[in-house]
């Protein structure tokens, strides 16, 4: 048997690599990067404070400051120009009322709530009202007048005097005052003191009859 001849190999062209312009894909590396991080953090918070460091002050908290709160006497007066818009003397005389609680001392207030308390014939409230007003203001003439007017009316002439007799009469020239002084040593049968009075009124208000007719009962009674 005759060998067959080994077929001829076929020559290959080799062709030129062609290339590609597609991007090859990006290795993630995110990943890494956040595990990165991570242990670095880890590392630090187990890493022990090196020596010499501070650690950082803490601020304490801050606190909001409340307003310092309103003066009695400030209140006192700010409701008191208030009472004068009240339509009603219930309602101013409760306004100030209100006043003299913050402020006692308030003079123009315990005036005016004198006004009205006289114009209501609240006897009690207004005796009760003098009294302390005479307790803050004891030389004040008007709540001395007020006061002995009060005690006249209640025929307690003995009482009249010894609210008059609080201050200097000889140092005072109001004719309500001298006239219910006057009145009340006349009552009581002190003709000496009732006609010293008398004698004043007559200076001070010759045109008045009353003081003139008050003076010669004095005398009468003193003959």
């Amino acid at each position: 048997v005759k060998p067959q001849p080994e077929p001829a190999l076929t020559k290959t062209t080799e062709q030129p690599a062609v290339e590609t312009n597609i991007p090859k894909p990006e290795t993630q590396s995110a990943p890494q990067t956040q595990q990165s991080a991570t242990a670095k953090l880890e590392l630090a918070a187990v890493e022990p404070t090196k020596a010499g460091s501070k650690p950082a002050p803490v601020q304490p908290p801050k606190t909001v400051k409340s307003p310092a709160p309103a003066d009695p006497v400030q209140q006192a007066e700010k409701l008191y120009r208030q009472s004068g818009n009240s339509q009603s003397a219930l309602m101013r005389r409760e306004s100030l009322e209100e006043v003299l609680q913050l402020d006692p001392r308030h003079l123009a207030a315990r005036q005016q709530l004198l006004k009205i308390l006289v114009q209501e014939h609240a006897d009690l409230a207004l005796k009760q009202f003098l009294d302390e007003s005479l307790a803050w203001f004891p030389d004040n003439l008007g709540f001395i007048t007020t006061l002995a007017h009060y005690h006249v009316q209640q025929k307690n002439f003995a009482a009249a005097i010894e609210t008059l007799e609080r201050v200097d009469s000889f140092r005072i020239n109001d004719p309500h005052y001298l006239a219910l002084l006057a009145a009340s040593y006349q009552q009581q049968q002190q003709f000496s003191q009732a006609q010293t009075v008398y004698q004043k009124l007559t200076q001070l208000h010759p045109e008045k009859a009353e003081n003139w007719l008050g003076l010669g009962i004095c005398a009468d009674k003193l003959q």
